[in-house]
């Protein structure tokens, strides 16, 4: 048997927090009115201590180009319609189904420029999505894993990233791929350094370079590849040590600096999410000042005015999606989709001996919080020691032998 390669293993996340977050299939909607409310959310919001905050129901996946539409992927059944793809207005309303889906796939979606086809990954290949009728065609298909297409601004081409290789394929059977969907023809990124072995590409706004993310460098970079020269720009590098993973590289064009800016994700093991802005020119990094909580899959809108995100609500028990107006700025934004469980499964006590203490949700999210438990008293017992070296560095030095 060929051993296989995963080039990109932890983009499928923490393995316990995966297997609780399955258990969302578990959760049937309760009744809910067809048209759902749009109500305000006060942020800051204390952090969630529910048994239910990683069971998220709705993953938000794409932005149209004008602003206001909103592609996500619900991985419950719902009054709504069966697990999908679904569309729902940034202003609010009733979800339309487009086509199913699984907990899985398809994701990492996004619009083609007319925004008439949605692009996204189906594991071993690559599908469009007619937004009118819900009709699926396979665009590329392989034994390999697929992830994060966008469309050149000309609507001609595709780039995507080949996430897994078995070892006996070549290097070019990986990383950055571009896709002419006119001729149907295939090839990998190469720049005069080979080939470009990264994930989460971004074209240019004049289709001339690709930005991504080298995750083969330590610590890894965001780079830019001429496609006319082939030459290779370090835009972001040494980003919290070698240690960090970079996620979710995307555009955001309204900046308050002016011009286009990029947005990235930076998460190291046990710290949460934080996320940076760096410009293609002056690579600079700042704070995201609109970023809600430490939500990995935030989704900024093409005209960067808005930003689409999960949240928790406890009078939904389960993670659902807000959006946020980045104009208005605090107090808080608005949520679009409602999912509650049934009410045997509305939160309950995490006491043992309880009533539903033999809930086969309540056995499976208990380890995690446990771990969860761990994860912050080693984190606050590290701070505690270097904020205790800060104040008095002369009592932890250690003579030279």
């Amino acid at each position: 048997m060929q051993r296989r390669r995963w080039a990109h293993a932890r983009a499928a996340g923490n393995g316990a927090l995966l297997g609780v977050t399955c258990l969302a299939w578990l959760c049937s909607c309760s009744a809910k009115p067809t048209q759902p409310r749009v109500q305000v959310v006060p942020e800051p919001r204390p952090p969630s201590t529910s048994p239910y905050r990683y069971l998220p129901a709705d993953w938000p996946e794409a932005w149209s180009h004008d602003g206001r539409t909103i592609a996500f992927r619900r991985v419950v059944v719902s009054r709504d319609g069966p697990p999908g793809i679904y569309l729902i207005s940034a202003e609010g309303g009733s979800p339309r189904f487009l086509t199913p889906a699984s907990f899985f796939f398809p994701r990492h979606l996004a619009f083609s420029p007319d925004d008439r086809l949605l692009v996204g990954a189906y594991g071993r290949g690559l599908a469009t999505i007619d937004v009118g009728s819900g009709l699926t065609s396979v665009v590329v298909y392989s034994d390999l894993g697929f992830g994060y297409p966008q469309w050149s601004h000309s609507g001609r081409y595709i780039a995507y990233s080949i996430v897994s290789r078995f070892y006996s394929q070549p290097p070019e059977s990986s990383g950055i791929h571009i896709h002419d969907t006119v001729i149907g023809a295939d090839w990998p990124l190469r720049g005069t350094g080979g080939v470009s072995d990264g994930i989460y590409p971004q074209w240019t706004w004049d289709d001339s370079a690709i930005v991504y993310v080298d995750w083969q460098r330590r610590p890894e970079e965001v780079a830019a590849l001429d496609l006319a020269s082939g030459t290779r720009r370090t835009l972001l590098a040494g980003v919290d040590g070698v240690s960090t993973h970079l996620r979710d590289l995307q555009w955001w064009p309204a900046s308050a600096r002016g011009g286009a800016e990029l947005l990235i994700a930076v998460r190291r093991t046990w710290s949460p999410t934080r996320w940076l802005v760096f410009g293609f020119r002056d690579t600079t990094t700042h704070p995201f000042p609109y970023a809600p909580g430490d939500d990995p899959e935030l989704r900024v809108s093409l005209d960067g005015r808005r930003v689409a995100y999960r949240a928790f609500d406890a009078r939904d028990s389960v993670v659902v999606l807000f959006v946020r107006d980045l104009a208005a700025g605090p107090p808080g934004g608005r949520q679009l989709t409602f999912c509650a469980p049934p009410d045997s499964l509305l939160p309950f006590p995490l006491k043992a001996g309880s009533a539903r203490d033999s809930s086969p949700l309540l056995r499976h999210v208990r380890p995690v919080l446990r771990v969860e438990r761990v994860a912050q008293s080693v984190a606050q017992e590290v701070e505690a020691q270097q904020r205790e070296r800060e104040r008095d560095p002369g009592k932890h030095h250690e003579p030279r032998k």
